[in-house]
């Protein structure tokens, strides 16, 4: 799988071939269009408000529709009334482990994807059970948004 930054460096080589040809840039790809929806709804369960305010602008560039929880509680509650496509998702929340949740996505076979945001001081044991759910993507904090919206962007075409 290509990520942002392996795409970024095929776009700075030069051409090849004899001729010196104007580079024409590609057209940006077209957002799938859902109906009564901008796009496809993504939630992201932050606590932090830093990120959650990058991951907000990020989503709204990218015209993704993005509702936030910032406590395990409000992400399970969430998850009970809607299904979002996609979940960013921080393992450190103030009432829990992020865990939980991905754990009820996975025992209810709900078909969202899931990227976990996790912190080298975040336990081993923590992640370990994150790669047995089977997480759909991991990110390591300081977050790299061009990443994540990479990872957004796969997840939802």
């Amino acid at each position: 799988m290509l990520l942002y930054e392996d795409i970024l460096e095929c776009v700075d080589r030069p051409l090849v071939g004899g001729e010196e040809e104007e580079a024409v840039p590609a057209p940006a790809p077209k957002m799938k269009q859902s109906a009564g929806q901008k796009s496809s709804k993504i939630l992201i369960v932050e606590s932090d408000p830093a990120s959650l305010e990058s991951l907000r602008e990020m989503c709204a560039v990218l015209g993704y529709a993005a509702d936030e929880a910032a406590t395990l509680a409000d992400g399970l509650a969430y998850l009970e009334g809607a299904r979002p496509k996609c979940l960013l998702l921080s393992m450190v929340l103030p009432d829990g482990s992020g865990v939980k949740i991905l754990r009820q996505i996975r025992d209810r076979f709900l078909p969202i994807k899931v990227a976990v945001m996790f912190s080298s001081a975040d336990s081993r044991q923590m992640l370990d059970e994150v790669n047995h759910l089977r997480a759909d993507g991991l990110f390591l904090r300081p977050l790299n948004i061009p990443s994540i919206a990479s990872w957004l962007w796969l997840a939802n075409n």
